[in-house]
């Protein structure tokens, strides 16, 4: 999946700047037309936030052996952020099945053990307890109702807008409020 960056013209850059959002930078981009060395006559600007909003972190299953059985190498998935140490750098193992047979001979993990679904539900949802309060914009794609409407209201198309899995305070997870409860 490629990502999609968030590119506007001078003037609805100008309005957007106008218009009071909180936590939105506006940035010059140069435009390279097809790799040819030749930029974009037009202004262009990329518009991003301070920083990405904080997602729920996968959780390591407590009954895993997590260490590599070639090298020994340990944690071969760190249990606060849930990244993958795939390869390990002392031996280059490949641990993680993806649904390939192994042809190692080594033992490998299924993810589905490692980050049981029961242990998981609320992994990759927005943690609402961790967000900064009233930012209208984060990192680059996220942002409030707020701006939606704004967007709207100033006739930005073509413009999908999705929402986004979230983690409420009462710990429930759903798409709106309402939907957690």
């Amino acid at each position: 999946m490629q990502t999609a960056y968030p590119l506007v013209s001078e003037s609805l850059a100008n309005k957007l700047a106008e218009a009071g959002l909180r936590g939105l930078t506006i940035v010059p981009a140069k435009m390279d037309y097809a790799n040819t060395g030749r930029t974009i006559r037009d202004q262009v600007y990329l518009l991003s936030g301070p920083e990405p909003l904080p997602t729920v972190t996968r959780r390591v299953s407590p009954n895993i052996d997590n260490r590599c059985p070639v090298c020994s190498f340990s944690p071969v998935f760190c249990s606060a952020c849930g990244f993958v140490s795939n390869p390990r750098p002392q031996c280059r193992s490949k641990l993680i099945q993806y649904g390939a047979a192994n042809s190692t001979g080594h033992r490998q993990f299924k993810l589905s053990e490692v980050f049981p679904p029961e242990l998981n539900r609320a992994a990759g949802a927005i943690d609402l307890a961790r967000c900064a309060e009233g930012l209208d914009f984060s990192g680059i794609l996220d942002s409030s109702r707020r701006a939606m409407e704004f967007l709207l209201s100033v006739n930005v198309y073509p413009m999908e807008i999705l929402p986004l899995r979230t983690r409420f305070e009462n710990g429930r997870v759903g798409l709106t409020r309402e939907d957690a409860e």
